[in-house]
């Protein structure tokens, strides 16, 4: 798509006055194809997709299966109120969705991630599946993407970054190179309850359910987030799992009151659209 000098910067003085309208997002990718309009378009893309996936996400959570049902129909079935509002954004998500994920691999990669850097500090069930897809052609920039922001905020980043190394298929010795870095990060922590600790630690408890082989590398970790009491400050679910997995015992929480700890990025999308999109890649769990 040619534009001229001038169109060019009419449409970055409009992405300055308001965001992108995402009921015509085939033509925002293409102006995301331009050099120069790249990035500020595939930030604006990403934001408005984050923040109606995060009203999506929320709605989710409220509604009756039946009445997220209703709003997630292809059938035109007339619906009022509040779900007739949700399934008209559920809509404009899934046409804006697709056309960004038909295009996600023509684009530089590091304009992509640099769009999403904010945007995962929202809480969303979808939008995040684009990063898995790139993670399925391009591990290393991805991966290295999110251990560099993980460093910067561990309370939220260690999750993306623990859900999709089990959740993702990459080549094995990548995995195990990553698992390990994760494994040398939580070593390095100093063993206090803080909740950046809880939430690392949890999520090593959460990587060792995929990946069993590794809970002989980190006997002495493990044992120490028991004998600690560490295992009590924990998403109570993850705990039992565990514990059922490898014979530990543990039967007393008083868990943190944080969203990290119950947040679990890469569980499987809310919208079968989405995750139609990555299922031959997308590793699920097997007790």
């Amino acid at each position: 798509m040619a534009l001229t000098y001038k169109e060019r910067l009419e449409f970055l003085e409009s992405l300055k006055k308001a965001p992108v309208d995402l009921a015509v997002a085939d033509r925002m990718v293409l102006y995301a194809r331009d050099r120069v309009l790249a990035r500020p378009t595939l930030l604006s893309l990403v934001r408005e997709l984050t923040n109606l996936d995060a009203y999506i996400s929320v709605m989710y959570g409220v509604l009756t299966q039946d009445e997220w049902d209703e709003a997630v129909s292809d059938y035109d079935t007339p619906i009022e109120g509040d779900h007739a509002k949700l399934r008209e954004k559920i809509r404009t998500f899934l046409f804006a969705y697709e056309h960004l994920d038909n295009a996600i691999y023509d684009f530089k990669i590091d304009e992509v991630l640099r769009a999403f850097e904010t945007s995962l500090l929202s809480r969303t069930r979808n939008i995040q599946f684009l990063l898995f897809k790139l993670c399925c052609r391009n591990p290393q920039a991805v991966f290295g993407f999110l251990f560099e922001l993980a460093r910067k905020n561990p309370t939220v980043f260690l999750p993306y970054l623990s859900s999709l190394i089990v959740r993702c298929k990459t080549a094995e010795d990548l995995k195990t190179m990553y698992i390990r870095n994760f494994l040398a990060y939580i070593r390095s922590l100093s063993r206090s309850p803080s909740i950046q600790s809880v939430v690392a630690y949890q999520c090593f408890l959460y990587i060792c359910c995929f990946r069993r082989e590794v809970v002989v590398d980190a006997k002495d970790v493990i044992d120490w987030i028991f004998v600690s009491g560490m295992a009590g400050r924990m998403n109570r679910n993850v705990v039992e799992m565990f514990c059922g997995l490898f014979g530990y015992e543990w039967k007393v929480f008083s868990s943190y009151d944080h969203d990290c700890l119950y947040f679990f990025p890469f569980d499987l999308p809310i919208l079968d659209e989405v995750a139609n999109t990555i299922h031959e890649f997308y590793i699920h769990f097997r007790r």
